[in-house]
């Protein structure tokens, strides 16, 4: 298979550490019309500890994984001096070739030039792929026009490949069923929702087959708008919105929107209407489809189950302030209704750098945030420090670290040729393709590491 895998998460262990010199804060850009997030100025740059996922697949596919630091700059990027040790903006990790141990390397830490305040770590968690191979996670990615794909079709490696970063990790799971013999029962996951589809047809090692992928991603969409009736910028109905309570339910989105058991095999029903019939799972257990499942169109084509892992990516179109007043009643709610159910919160980046010495053909004014790298990251940080809580089922997902810097950016020559293009504006709130193999990548191997 011919891939554009150069900047994928890598495989096992390696020391690495990332510098930030002068780069104590970031700088408050107003991008809100209102309640701009004036204590970003007194946020650091990145939290100190933080985890990249990786999986080691086999010998014949291995990837190689590439961190980028121009996502992370300092108010004055003329003068930023924010280098990995070896003095690049990216570095590229040697793949590791021990596939029988799970690993959880730390970073090791190295300071290096005058006025450095702030050293940021990374914990590299490397997970052999055999050891999920029996299981079967149900995930439920709920998030904005990332999620549902904008901008996501520009610059593939190929034309089959999927477009979000989602339906990439279901295809990294086929790939591995495929790699292992092509069994029923192994190397599985089932990619839930009701709303977004994300299908593909997978060529690989002779075998070619369509492959379901499915989510919730709605345009516009930000994490406060989970407890209002309204979802996203398309005046859409929340499917997460239970009416009777007026509040944000996943278990409403399941009384409305199921039709599959909890082994994540769809529910039988003789009725031209099924909505609201109770029906025996495969599991041996009475389950009601939902009451917005009004035919057998419907009972076919939608993906809808308990999930097991809820990822959600909604830091796009909200402020930190609105973040940190929201994410708590999420987190409570879920852990109330489903106590079983981890939690990926996923943060992103815009595509764009504010180093154009590395990209002399664009102008400086080309590649100027607006405030949305800053305040993503802020979030991020956020989560970090006061969210994150894995023995409570709690994860945060940081995929902005893989995240290739111009060569994210919606029509840029694949060819490597980052001149001026009409047609190209960096940054850009919706990262190509590329972006989104390696998110893809990165959940893949972070949803095995929970798994296993």
């Amino acid at each position: 298979m011919k891939r554009w895998l150069p900047i994928l998460l890598i495989l096992f262990a390696t020391t690495l550490s990332l510098i930030t010199c002068s780069l104590k804060h970031y700088k408050t850009v107003g991008v809100e019309e209102k309640g701009v997030d004036k204590e970003l100025s007194s946020i650091p740059l990145l939290s100190e500890l933080n985890y990249i996922y990786e999986t080691y697949i086999s010998e014949n596919r291995n990837y190689t994984t590439r961190l980028y630091l121009s996502h992370f700059l300092s108010n004055d990027y003329k003068n930023s001096d924010l280098f990995f040790d070896n003095h690049h903006r990216s570095i590229a990790l040697k793949p590791e070739t021990d596939k029988k141990t799970v690993k959880e390397v730390k970073a090791k830490v190295i300071s290096a030039g005058s006025g450095c305040s702030t050293i940021v770590r990374f914990i590299r968690r490397i997970i052999p792929g055999y050891l999920s191979k029996k299981k079967k996670p149900r995930v439920l990615v709920i998030g904005d026009s990332v999620t549902s794909g904008y901008g996501s079709e520009s610059n593939k490696s190929e034309n089959w490949m999927p477009s979000q970063y989602w339906a990439y990790a279901k295809m990294f799971f086929e790939l591995e069923k495929i790699d292992n013999g092509n069994k029923a029962d192994e190397y599985n996951a089932l990619f839930i929702g009701s709303w977004t589809d994300g299908s593909f047809t997978i060529h690989h090692n002779g075998v070619d087959r369509r492959v379901k992928a499915m989510a919730e991603g709605y345009g516009g969409a930000s994490l406060e708008q989970l407890f209002k009736p309204i979802f996203g910028n398309a005046y859409l109905p929340n499917r997460f919105y239970d009416e009777t309570k007026g509040t944000f339910s996943i278990k409403s989105y399941l009384s409305k929107y199921r039709t599959m058991d909890d082994n994540g095999e769809r529910l039988v029903s003789s009725k031209i209407n099924p909505a609201g019939e109770c029906v025996k799972g495969t599991d041996g257990k009475e389950y009601v489809i939902g009451t917005e499942i009004t035919s057998q169109d419907r009972l076919s084509k939608v993906d809808v189950c308990t999930p097991s892992i809820i990822v959600i990516n909604l830091c796009h179109n909200t402020t930190l302030k609105n973040y940190q007043k929201n994410i708590g009643p999420v987190l409570n709610t879920i852990n109330k209704e489903l106590p079983d159910t981890k939690v990926v919160l996923m943060t992103i980046d815009e595509a764009g750098t504010l180093f154009p010495t590395d990209y002399p053909n664009y102008a400086a004014s080309q590649i100027t945030y607006t405030g949305l790298h800053e305040k993503n990251a802020a979030i991020y940080n956020y989560l970090k420090e006061k969210v994150e809580n894995e023995s409570k089922g709690v994860y945060v997902f940081a995929s902005q670290f893989v995240m290739p810097t111009m060569e994210s950016v919606p029509s840029i020559e694949k060819e490597g040729k980052y001149g001026k293009d009409s047609s190209v504006i960096a940054p850009n709130y919706h990262p190509n393709n590329k972006a989104h193999e390696v998110w893809g990548y990165a959940l893949y191997s972070l949803i095995k590491w929970i798994i296993s």
